[in-house]
């Protein structure tokens, strides 16, 4: 038989990735995650999965030790910077290091999450990358992706850039839901019509970036508002209902 993928009921915490590079990798993830939770006026729950993909059967139990020991100290580190500061102050906060590779430990997450939180290394060819890639591309919740030269908690405003390949009826509602949340407006732009130079600077001044998330090795606007985007960029999928 084959396992249940629906969703399960959601759990009243937002989800924030940390990834294997340290806490310097990780850091403005770990903010928005906070700002995201507190806005909602839910728990923050650090992630770390310790097994490396492609090693699930080769890997020594004392390797395995040593990288959950590690993933402790991460999510430890990151939660204790964190509740020192204002924007930590009085959130719960829970941490998590598990023995299952990144992939599959926030992909179930996801399943049961309000919100997941990744941060985008800023090179190309960062292993990292894929990983954010293959889990936004299965995630039931909405995922929220961070770069560090994003203008995170700078902008005002929510942008939605619809993309002619799909129903636009998920981004809308979603990019209503995250306006009432900040008591702020929504732009909508289609992407059809804007250059990659519109999009890049419409993104410069927004709080976030709402998209129906595109397949993979999909092409067209809204692949290009990812790739530039100036403001973390919050995914749905074609099929969610964003009130959930």
């Amino acid at each position: 038989m084959l396992p249940d993928r629906r969703p399960r009921a959601r759990t009243a915490e937002v989800v924030v990735g940390i990834a294997g590079h340290g806490l310097d990798g990780c850091r403005s993830a770990v903010r928005l995650g906070a700002e995201e939770a507190r806005l909602r006026r839910l728990g923050l729950r650090l992630v770390h999965g310790s097994r490396p993909a492609g090693q699930e059967d080769h890997l020594a139990p004392s390797g395995m030790e040593w990288r959950q020991q590690r993933g402790r100290r991460l999510v430890g580190g990151a939660a204790r910077d964190l509740a020192v500061t204002a924007l930590g102050r009085d959130l719960a906060i829970w941490t998590e290091s598990s023995p299952r590779t990144a992939v599959d430990l926030l992909t179930t997450h996801a399943r049961t999450a309000v919100l997941l939180v990744l941060q985008r290394p800023d090179g190309p060819d960062d292993p990292v990358g894929l990983t954010i890639d293959a889990v936004s591309a299965s995630a039931w919740c909405p995922t929220l992706v961070v770069r560090s030269r994003d203008r995170a908690g700078a902008g005002v405003g929510v942008l939605v850039v619809l993309d002619p390949g799909h129903d636009a009826g998920p981004a809308l509602v979603l990019g209503a839901t995250e306006a009432r949340l900040r008591g702020t407006a929504v732009t909508v732009l289609d992407g059809r019509e804007c250059s990659v130079a519109d999009l890049e600077a419409a993104s410069d001044g927004a709080a976030l970036m709402v998209v129906v998330r595109p397949g993979r090795g999909a092409h067209g606007p809204v692949v290009d508002a990812i790739d530039v985007a100036r403001c973390p960029v919050l995914t749905v999928a074609p099929d969610d209902d964003p009130g959930t």
